[in-house]
């Protein structure tokens, strides 16, 4: 939008014109995306409900590798709703939800082999925690940090 007292004329960019192999590509990429769109549709449609602590609280028990959720969102390409569906740990009166690394990078390798994402390179911040002995109180002290790797992460992690 522009002003109404604007005295120089609008100059329009020039329209880019593509050769005919780049609107080859421009027409695969959109059937790719179409076929994705579909495929995350029918994902969702067939992801559990959403994961409900029982009576009991759940603790993951001594050793295993464990994410914060935003990490787990962001490293291996979930959403929101993807990721509830997994058996969590949460501590009161904390934003922190600590998710079972395996439990991740089997969600992935699922969501991968149904057709809903492309890749399982890992993106974005990569920060492992080792769940510790048990205080017998549920606090962010159960946890210790194995891995922290930045952004561009490329690499095989062994999952225990």
């Amino acid at each position: 939008m522009s002003c109404a007292y604007r005295t120089e004329p609008v100059v329009k960019r020039p329209k880019k014109v593509l050769t005919e192999s780049e609107k080859e590509d421009a027409k695969f990429e959109r059937a790719v995306n179409k076929m994705l769109k579909e495929t995350r549709g029918e994902w969702e449609a067939a992801l559990p409900k959403p994961w409900e602590e029982g009576a009991t609280t759940f603790r993951h028990p001594a050793g295993t590798h464990v994410m914060f959720k935003s990490d787990a969102k962001k490293a291996f390409n979930l959403t929101e709703r993807e990721v509830l569906t997994l058996p969590h740990e949460s501590i009161p009166a904390s934003p922190k939800t600590y998710f079972a690394l395996a439990d991740i990078r089997a969600l992935q390798q699922r969501k991968f082999v149904a057709g809903a994402l492309l890749d399982t390179d890992l993106k974005g911040q990569l920060r492992v925690l080792k769940s510790t002995t048990n205080t017998g109180r549920r606090c962010k002290a159960n946890f210790v940090c194995l891995y922290d790797y930045g952004p561009n992460v490329c690499m095989g992690l062994t999952v225990s």
